[in-house]
């Protein structure tokens, strides 16, 4: 388990905030799903932690504590809801992006609120376009963007094709720029997150200081690199895309094991001892692998050249305490008995919850194992090979 002292004075004060804040957050799950987003008064409480400035460049206010750091606070609130541990995570996770933006552009959001909260959709499937002077013309409909009722700034990915080669890009653009289409989110798991479609119908024009490409962030010559140079944003944007989301499953995995335990208090039933040892080793199984990936991408940050493997296996990992956390769930839940079905219990949401971030993109174990499988077989070949 992690020495939270090790994580030093500033994140141990986060932690706390989180704790004291927690309870409120459990209170208000419930109506987060029904209502399809976390409550005003939860982001705002969110905020104030300093959860989301864990991975936010110091020179703009933040912490830039490192992924173990932003994992761990994202489990802990986690434990108490999981949607608003995905909203953080991802809050905060943009604000890791953002630090490889031109520093024109990091002072653009945070030049006025470094509490800023941004929230994105970030896949490039969207055809954009450029004006005469070079920037960018943001269009479209942009789905999966969680936490948007609550944020200041959206990010949106997309394709510029100039000269028939395709160039992947992430921009940034004001919130109030937009129209959040609030049917568009209706979902069996993680209904809390908001996770719902930003539409932009009229071109919005994004100078070039608010976009980075895809391909820079491969080659690690993102303009922000030259400000912000903690090795934590030379760290592979996949893997570490695919980190900030796990934190949350991890964290609903230990709130149902304790959940459960207190269900069980009062019961003699057959097997209950076994179950609460079975999902606790995995929760925590869950949490030593999650954790160990999140160090492991803080070291990548310090190599000059990390290998496709080396990133491989931290989404190989990650994906693997997604699993663990989602075996721990099914532990609980199946031994939970009929009371567990209610909707406001909070056993059957963390089920579901956990059970749909697997159906995540970067969350999948398929593509990581495949990844990662792809990855071991080429340097093999390249080390074999005369």
């Amino acid at each position: 388990m992690l020495n939270e002292d090790a994580l030093g004075a500033d994140v141990g004060s986060v932690l706390e905030r989180i704790r004291a804040a927690a309870p409120a957050w459990r209170e208000r799950a419930h109506a987060a799903e029904v209502a399809g987003s976390i409550a005003r008064e939860t982001a705002i409480e969110v905020s104030a932690t300093g959860a989301i400035q864990l991975l936010q460049p110091a020179n703009f206010g933040g912490s830039e504590s490192g992924m173990v750091a932003h994992s761990y606070a994202m489990s802990v609130i986690g434990e108490a809801c999981m949607s608003t541990a995905w909203c953080a995570g991802v809050w905060g996770a943009h604000n890791w992006m953002l630090a490889h933006f031109a520093e024109s552009g990091q002072a653009r959001i945070w030049g006025d609120d470094p509490t800023a909260r941004i929230s994105a959709s970030i896949l490039p499937t969207t055809h954009l376009e450029t004006d005469a002077e070079g920037n960018v013309l943001v269009k479209g409909r942009f789905n999966f963007t969680s936490g948007c009722d609550h944020a200041h700034w959206f990010g949106a990915g997309g394709l510029l094709d100039p000269e028939g080669k395709p160039n992947p890009v992430i921009t940034m653009f004001p919130a109030d720029h937009s129209l959040i289409d609030h049917d568009s989110w209706d979902v069996a798991g993680l209904a809390g997150t908001g996770s719902k479609d930003v539409v932009v119908d009229e071109p919005i024009v994004v100078p070039m200081d608010m976009t980075i490409s895809y391909i820079d962030t491969l080659s690690r010559s993102t303009p922000g690199l030259a400000l912000n140079t903690s090795p934590i944003y030379r760290s592979p944007f996949r893997p570490a895309a695919a980190l900030v989301l796990a934190g949350p499953a991890v964290g609903a995995a230990r709130g149902s094991v304790a959940r459960f335990v207190e269900l069980s208090a009062s019961k003699t039933g057959p097997g209950i001892s076994a179950r609460i040892a079975l999902a606790s080793s995995l929760a925590d199984a869950a949490e030593t692998v999650l954790l160990q990936a999140a160090a492991d991408l803080d070291h990548l940050g310090t190599l000059d050249s990390p290998t496709r493997v080396q990133a491989a296996r931290i989404y190989r990992d990650t994906a693997q305490a997604v699993r663990l956390a989602a075996e721990a769930v099914d532990v609980v839940f199946e031994a939970a008995g009929g009371a567990a079905l209610r909707r406001t219990e909070p056993i059957q949401r963390a089920w579901r919850d956990v059970t749909a971030s697997r159906n995540h993109r970067v969350l999948s174990w398929d593509a990581a194992a495949d990844e990662f499988g792809s990855a071991t077989l080429e340097e093999c070949r390249a080390q074999t090979t005369p």
